[in-house]
């Protein structure tokens, strides 16, 4: 035997995952988020307060962050419903009824 025969992993012992180290936090600004309306957002026809907006947002943004997508689907299921319209792509928002196409 070899000195590099000690250097092989046994393959029959389970493997240690490397823990990712922690996230740091990200300054998001006052609205908690860094997504933008859309420049050419018409007027909002949504019953939520763009104040509600940038809150579901934020929440939804840090949902995504802790990899909690089912809770971050909710929100934008939620958003939706009341004409709120994300698009993640160029993290942008609109409240006027319309939806983005990926030439806007």
């Amino acid at each position: 035997q070899n000195d590099d025969d000690n250097n092989i992993d046994d393959l029959n012992q389970p493997r240690k995952r490397r823990q990712r180290p922690p996230r740091s936090k990200k300054d998001f600004g006052p609205e908690g988020h860094d997504y933008k309306l859309a420049d050419d957002a018409g007027p909002s026809i949504s019953s939520f307060s763009e104040d509600k907006i940038n809150s579901l947002i934020a929440e939804r943004l840090q949902y995504k962050l802790n990899g909690e997508y089912s809770s971050a689907d909710a929100i934008y299921e939620e958003l939706f419903e009341n004409n709120v319209v994300i698009y993640d792509k160029k993290q942008v928002w609109r409240a006027d009824g319309q939806t983005f196409s990926d030439d806007n």
